[in-house]
């Protein structure tokens, strides 16, 4: 039965455009091998497509990625014809894997190329969402945290935070205030 293919995006986790990068992260998924599945997936009556893409992989060795992003989006548009949804999140460093030790995107820096994004690929069959890069930054301080982590976090529910994992409930002004009043540089770790 294929009726839900009618409503439903195909989900391709691509991470990063670069074959080079993707084989850094563990994914194959060439740009020619994605457009032959897609222009497959459209026969089968497939419109839509939603990927997937991390910025501030280490993996880059500190090139800008955005451009590549949207270089890579447009032409499997261009290619497919298909309506593309984007998620774009910022990479967050993980204990007890090869990037651990990492640097981290800020929350300005991560917001600056999200929007250079979602602006380049503000045509019509594009549409951009993203992950709260002050949620990613959030994240980032407690996967990898320590007892100053552990305090801020013990903080910030003193102070009346709760089920911050969604965004539309998290405090964001106590978590604000929180990290302004760190005696260290949660951003930079």
């Amino acid at each position: 039965n294929v009726t839900g293919v009618q409503t439903c995006a195909l989900p391709i986790s691509v991470e990063t455009p670069k074959h080079e990068w993707q084989r850094g992260v563990n994914k194959q998924a060439p740009l020619d091998r994605t457009i032959a599945i897609l222009k497959e997936a459209k026969m089968r009556g497939w419109k839509k497509a939603k990927f997937y893409f991390m910025i501030g992989l280490p993996v880059s060795g500190g090139q800008d990625e955005t451009l590549p992003i949207v270089e890579f989006l447009k032409e499997v548009r261009a290619e497919t014809g298909m309506r593309v949804n984007v998620n774009v999140a910022a990479f967050i460093p993980k204990p007890h894997t090869p990037y651990q030790w990492s640097a981290q995107l800020g929350e300005e820096q991560a917001l600056d190329k999200i929007m250079f994004i979602k602006r380049s690929l503000a045509d019509r069959g594009f549409k951009v969402n993203y992950h709260s890069p002050f949620l990613s930054l959030l994240e980032g301080m407690v996967s990898r945290g320590d007892e100053r982590a552990g305090e801020l976090v013990l903080k910030a529910f003193k102070a009346g935070a709760r089920l911050d994992a969604w965004e539309e409930h998290i405090k964001w002004d106590i978590w604000r205030g929180v990290l302004k009043e760190a005696a260290w540089d949660v951003e930079k770790g």
